[in-house]
């Protein structure tokens, strides 16, 4: 008998296997999906950037390459989440934050994650980058105005 029968090795994860799925739109425009959200889209290589107006959301679905509007989903560099590039779909439909926001979608199944900027509950993200030696280290916060969800 094998002394390590039975045994099973552990893969390391970044999130627990239970975690809802979440979106992080930085305010610099990426969306960052945790494996969660990854993996309910079907582990999608692309996916396609959709905006209603009139609800104020945000939706991510999974595409083919060869789709005209895709964008590619990358890893990120922490291994853990996912990125998608959304810079130019932000400003094209004037969507600002000054802070990065953390999502957790209502609707998030069947390769589609839909986002309600103001509708689904988030928490604020403020920027933890350290500013350079010498300079001004005061700023001032903005509130956490509708992070209550």
């Amino acid at each position: 008998m094998d002394i390590l029968e039975g045994f099973e090795t552990y893969e390391k994860q970044r999130t627990s296997p239970g975690a809802p799925p979440q979106v992080t739109l930085q305010s610099r425009g990426i969306f960052s999906l945790n494996p969660s959200a990854f993996k309910v889209m079907g582990s999608p290589r692309y996916v396609e950037l959709l905006y209603a107006a009139d609800r104020k959301a945000v939706a991510l679905r999974a595409v083919a390459e060869e789709t005209q509007a895709a964008y590619q989903v990358r890893p990120a560099n922490n291994g853990g989440a996912f990125n998608v590039a959304g810079r130019a779909f932000m400003v094209f439909h004037g969507i600002e934050l000054n802070d990065s926001r953390r999502y957790s979608p209502q609707h998030a199944a069947d390769g589609v994650i839909v986002i309600g900027l103001d509708s689904d509950p988030y928490v604020t993200l403020h920027a933890t980058r350290r500013k350079a030696k010498g300079a001004d280290t005061s700023e001032a916060r903005p509130s956490d105005e509708g992070s209550e969800g």
